[in-house]
Formats: C-alpha cells, sequence, structure tokens
C-alpha cells in the first residue's frame, strides 16, 4: 500500500493512492515440470489531479493470473494482464500477454531470458515534474499504453562484488509523451519563468 500527496505553490495538485498485491501457491499441474505455481498478481491505483483549469480523477486495476514452472535449467511464466481503466467519464478494458522464459545457461553465473509484455502506465504530474521541472502548470496527463513489448537479453554476475545486464527491447506504444518548448510573453516574477515547456503525447 502506498500514497502521496504532490503539489506546487500554483494550485496544482496530485493525489495518488495504490495497492498491490501477489497471491501464489504450489499447485502441481503435471508431473513432467519441478516447482510449479498459480497465481494471481495486480493493484488498484487511483489519481486525483488539479490544477487552475483541469480536474481529473482516475482509476486503474489490473490483475494477471499466471503459472509459474521450471525444468531442468528452464523456468517461465505465463500469464494475461487484464487491465481496467475509467478516467473521467471513459472506461477501458484491455488485454496483455505477460510472458517470460530464463535459461540457466551457467547457474548462478549467467542467465539467458525474453519475454513479452504489455500494460498501461500514468503519465503522472509528478513523474513529468521529476523528469522535467520546467513545464507548465497546466498539464493534460495522459495513460501510456504500451501494446505490445518484445525483449531479451543476458544477465550474470562476474564475482560477489560485480554482476551486469545486457538488454534489448522493442515496443509498441500510443500516447508517448516529449517536451516541447514554446516561447511566451514575459511573466511576472511572482509567476514564475518566460518560458514554458508543454507536455505533448
Amino acid at each position: 500500500l502506498s500514497s502521496y500527496y504532490y503539489f506546487n505553490k500554483y494550485q496544482t495538485s496530485e493525489l495518488y493512492t495504490a495497492l498491490d498485491f501477489d497471491f501464489h501457491k504450489s499447485y502441481r499441474v503435471t508431473d513432467i515440470l519441478e516447482y510449479q505455481y498459480l497465481g494471481l498478481e495486480g493493484g488498484a491505483e487511483y489519481y486525483n489531479n488539479n490544477d487552475t483549469i483541469i480536474h481529473t480523477s482516475d482509476i486503474y486495476i489490473n490483475a494477471t493470473p499466471y503459472y509459474k514452472a521450471s525444468y531442468g535449467i528452464f523456468r517461465f511464466k505465463a500469464g494475461v494482464n487484464l487491465a481496467f481503466l475509467k478516467a473521467d467519464s471513459v472506461s477501458k478494458f484491455k488485454i496483455y500477454p505477460d510472458v517470460e522464459i530464463n535459461v540457466n545457461l551457467f547457474p548462478g553465473y549467467l542467465q539467458l531470458y525474453t519475454g513479452i509484455k504489455g500494460g498501461l502506465q500514468k503519465n503522472s504530474y509528478r513523474k513529468l515534474t521529476e523528469e522535467n521541472p520546467f513545464i507548465s502548470m497546466v498539464v493534460t496527463d495522459r495513460w501510456l499504453n504500451n501494446k505490445i513489448g518484445v525483449y531479451g537479453g543476458l544477465k550474470g554476475n562476474i564475482n560477489k562484488q560485480v554482476g551486469f545486464n545486457i538488454k534489448t527491447a522493442w515496443r509498441k506504444f500510443e500516447n508517448e509523451y516529449f517536451f516541447v518548448n514554446i516561447p511566451t510573453q514575459i511573466m511576472t516574477q511572482a509567476s514564475g519563468m518566460p518560458n514554458e515547456l508543454y507536455v505533448v503525447s
């Protein structure tokens, strides 16, 4: 369970509350595989955003039923991410894959992994301002839709103090954000900077 209240002196604020969970139990589906788990992971998130112009209230709930197992040097997870988003008067329900395969080439030293995932992620005001503190105080916040992402790599340990992770990934998405600098008229000293960066997605 986590929460924060984020605000500035120009009447922009963000209230966030979230609950994450992961319930799982050892369950033998077949005698061929070694350890086997059936589980359900996910969470619920609530955002309440205010500024001088816009007020939004978002609820996001996701649940991923999954199956984990191993056979020799192979470990895998197979699940389906069920996501529900209610943003003001609009509701969306989406389904994403959640699959990962790991191969312990040299147990404890070298591991090969690959997977496919997707999901929704809030472009929150806190996240945006931590990345760029010079953005406008009025932000149209949206949810990043990672339609599908494919990744893979190698990770391992050289010794007890040194490890590595080499990863490559590709994803298809919508509503990714970027910053645009738009010169404005000189603002009063009390209002802040003469120029602001706006968020476009």
